[in-house]
């Protein structure tokens, strides 16, 4: 015979004796502490069923966690008090001692702190987040129902020519330093060697160049020989007249204006609008 078959049988057999036994037990249990014996027999069924219930979700492993979580703690919990009740059954119906009243309270909660821990636990498992499964069917489902309208389409061909020539110009400068450091152009710090023969005296920094790009406007017309006024800089750039003043200081410290230019072939800026 199969070995798994006797195990089975077997635990069938263990399982259906301490199921009576424990039964038997929180009814009479029961009893002692005062319920009717139309009703002592639903404190067995709370207790076992609840359990079952903790079990099955704990072991099934279809839950979320939170819930698996919740029902471990319940089951536990449940068969912890199983025992420790037929344990007090047992005692106080072998001693013919009555229960004290703190049992009888606690027995009489058992019915409603199971219902509400089971209740709790059906929650827990009709909810869908954490769940990979669900999860990815609801992501999938939201794409379906969904489309991406705001994703733009991206042409593969266009992204693959810029790859390339991305590598491409990458290669050709790589190229460009291999060579150099051939010809002994470049140090060993990458540096070109012709730095060497320039002559310092005759080297000039560059020149320098304002962020405003209305200061950079002025200095084109400061160089092109045009009289400019902070009135005439406030009209142009619509501001006031203290910051036309402070736009042209910070442009004539800039410009360079040509040496003797011939008077009246200054560009005009008289008219419509302008100050004189």
């Amino acid at each position: 015979m199969n070995a798994r078959v006797v195990l089975f049988g077997l635990l069938g057999v263990v399982a259906a004796a301490a199921a009576v036994l424990s039964f038997a037990a929180l009814r009479d249990l029961a009893l002692l502490c005062g319920f009717s014996p139309q009703l002592a027999w639903l404190l067995p069924v709370v207790v076992d069923a609840g359990a079952a219930a903790g079990s099955l979700v704990w072991l099934g492993g279809w839950a979320v966690s939170s819930a698996r979580r919740f029902a471990r703690a319940l089951a536990l919990a449940l068969l912890g008090s199983s025992v420790a009740a037929n344990a007090l059954g047992h005692g106080l119906a072998a001693f013919a001692l009555a229960p004290p009243w703190w049992v009888v309270v606690i027995v009489s909660a058992v019915a409603p702190a199971v219902l509400g821990a089971v209740v709790h636990l059906a929650v827990l498992v009709g909810r869908t987040d954490n769940h990979p499964a669900v999860h990815q069917h609801v992501v999938e489902q939201r794409d379906v129902d969904e489309p991406d309208v705001d994703r733009p389409d991206v042409d593969e061909r266009n992204v693959d020519e810029r790859v390339t020539g991305a590598i491409g110009a990458v290669s050709e400068r790589l190229e460009l330093a291999v060579g150099a450091y051939s010809d002994g152009l470049l140090d060993e710090r990458g540096l070109s060697r012709r730095w060497d023969a320039v002559d310092a005296d005759t080297a000039t920094s560059p020149r320098p160049v304002d962020p405003d790009g209305r200061v950079v406007e002025l200095v084109e017309l400061l160089e092109a020989g045009a009289l400019v006024t902070g009135a005439h800089a406030a009209v142009l750039f619509g501001c006031s007249p203290r910051t036309g003043r402070r736009l042209l200081t910070r442009a004539q410290a800039l410009a360079v204006t040509p040496a003797g230019a011939p008077a009246g072939t200054e560009p005009e800026l008289v008219g419509a609008g302008w100050p004189r």
